[in-house]
């Protein structure tokens, strides 16, 4: 016989409030509204996106109604009729093996068992002589399942989805960083374009669809991802709060270049004693900045308490112990990390976080930026570049030209007018971007993410033609980003710009709130003698 109540009814808001101070009695103030309203959807089995700031709760969404629908199998006789699960099991489809593993322990302090399917464990159970498909696919073992898009494919997971008791007890299945899906599956991981596949051709359709990430902009993007997901016009539940950090602090700082082997911009972090992470591109980039911070360290085995290296070479066991220290142990002070510490790992002392060089995408930005000040105090965020301007050859966007950009030139062949036209677009989407940064437009409390995001996507830029190349690289300037000024000004401080640069030409540029622009050098007083092919180099 069918429930007698739904879960969205105030029997079910009651229900899951009374169970959250049962079962979780650290939550001492329960769920936030937005929190309820978004459980109650996911156990009557509606798809959802939530985009809400990092440190917000997302991970309540995946944890809670397994709790609850747990609470009624054991107690059935104390709360309402409601739909409910005799073994409730939910799968949570993760980037990173660490992620994965962050979430399992989470969980496992909620009294959730969880398992992070892996290469690892799959490797660990047939050493055993374990079945896990068989395992999970009875739903007795564990309630939430973790696991990478790659595994998707495998033969397992078909054994699981087309296990009879499974399909009864499934409750949701979830994309965690689901912005990833577009960032990262149109060509570094392909699978993450087939999650919404498996997701609605091997689970029941009463199950729950959801979507979690700080970083899904509005527009394209989210259209993208919601397609992905088999998500169209009015079939789920949009969730989009302010992603705000008001106790982040975003600083720009132009230093020595992050390419080379020195940083001395970074032994102020050391000096400080504040926890941080140190993000980097790549491994060898983390590699350098970690030999450059231990040889200014003084000798002794303290170094190695107090320096970390995160990445994806290192074992699971690694990285999770790494974690552990840097929340536990005094002395480990600094992670030095790749990617892989960006979406979602939650260390609450770290206080800092330092990006060497600046993300490929905005939301890669404030995910990584994401992981300082998770316990509300206050906290830095920092973005180290290798400012470099070239201003364009003979016209504005000439195939010769150059563009403005943080770290990258473009230039093109000089008969190719397709590549010229390629270069308007690509540069103009990259300025856009990453220039928009530079925004000192206030975000405050009452601040709505689409509209922030859809200011910054307008922001409109003017470059000016000149009959030379100019490169203006590692000057040492530094740029103080205040994002919390009035909101009737803007706050952008120059600082120690040398006097050659002064002499040399003029920086004008600014903001008016979203819709400014920003100039650059309407004269510019060069030798026009100087060898131009020389300059190009």
């Amino acid at each position: 016989m069918a429930p007698q109540f739904r879960w969205q009814s105030p029997k079910g808001h009651q229900t899951v409030s009374t169970v959250v101070k049962k079962r979780i009695p650290q939550w001492s103030n329960g769920l936030y509204p937005a929190q309820t309203q978004l459980i109650v959807r996911i156990l009557d089995g509606e798809d959802i996106v939530c985009c809400m700031a990092t440190g917000g709760g997302k991970s309540t969404l995946f944890a809670v109604p397994i709790i609850v629908l747990l609470e009624l199998a054991q107690n059935p006789d104390l709360y309402p009729d409601l739909p409910s699960r005799a073994l409730p099991i939910g799968i949570v489809i993760t980037p990173t093996k660490g992620l994965a593993a962050n979430i399992v322990l989470e969980l496992k302090n909620l009294n959730v068992s969880a398992l992070s399917y892996s290469h690892e464990t799959v490797t660990e159970a047939r050493k055993t002589g374990r079945n896990l498909a068989r395992e999970i696919g009875d739903c007795g073992t564990w309630n939430v399942i973790c696991v990478d898009p790659e595994h998707l494919r495998d033969k397992a997971w078909r054994d699981i989805t087309a296990n009879n008791i499974f399909r009864a007890n499934i409750v949701y299945g979830c994309t965690d960083e689901a912005h990833l899906i577009r960032d990262w599956g149109a060509e570094f991981r392909p699978q993450f374009r087939h999650i919404g596949s498996f997701f609605r051709g091997r689970l029941p359709s009463c199950v729950s669809i959801m979507a979690l990430s700080a970083t899904i902009l509005p527009g394209a993007p989210l259209k993208s991802i919601c397609s992905s997901l088999g998500m169209f016009g009015d079939d789920y539940h949009l969730l989009r709060l302010s992603n705000e950090r008001l106790n982040t602090q975003l600083i720009l700082e132009l230093e020595n270049g992050v390419g080379g082997k020195i940083f001395p911009q970074l032994l102020a972090i050391l000096n400080s004693g504040r926890k941080a992470i140190i993000h980097c591109r790549t491994i060898d980039d983390v590699l350098r900045v970690f030999l450059y911070l231990w040889k200014c360290l003084p000798p002794g085995p303290h170094r190695l308490r107090r320096l970390k290296m995160y990445h994806s070479l290192r074992s699971i066991e690694d990285n999770a112990d790494i974690l552990r220290l840097l929340a536990e142990d005094p002395v480990c002070q600094v992670a030095i990390a790749t990617v892989a510490l960006a979406n979602r790992l939650n260390v609450k002392p770290v206080l800092d976080s330092i990006s060497i060089g600046c993300p490929e995408t905005l939301e890669q930005l404030l995910q990584e930026k994401g992981r300082a000040g998770r316990v509300g105090m206050a906290s830095g965020a920092g973005v180290l570049l290798t400012f470099t301007l070239y201003c364009c050859d003979s016209s504005c966007f000439s195939p010769t030209g150059f563009g403005l950009i943080f770290g990258e030139n473009y230039r093109q062949d000089r008969e190719d007018s397709l590549a010229q036209r390629h270069l308007v677009s690509n540069l103009s989407y990259e300025l856009k971007l990453r220039l928009g940064l530079f925004s000192t437009t206030p975000l405050t409390a009452t601040s709505r993410c689409p509209e922030i995001i859809a200011k910054l996507a307008t922001v409109s830029f003017k470059f000016f033609a000149f009959k030379t190349i100019v490169k203006w690289s590692n000057i040492g300037a530094k740029f103080l980003f205040n994002s919390y000024s009035s909101p009737d000004s803007t706050r952008l401080k120059i600082l120690d710009l040398k006097s050659v640069l002064i002499n040399s030409f003029c920086l004008l540029g600014g903001f008016a709130g979203w819709s400014g622009e920003f100039g650059l050098v309407p004269q510019l007083q060069v030798d026009l003698n100087r060898d131009r092919e020389s300059q190009r180099v």
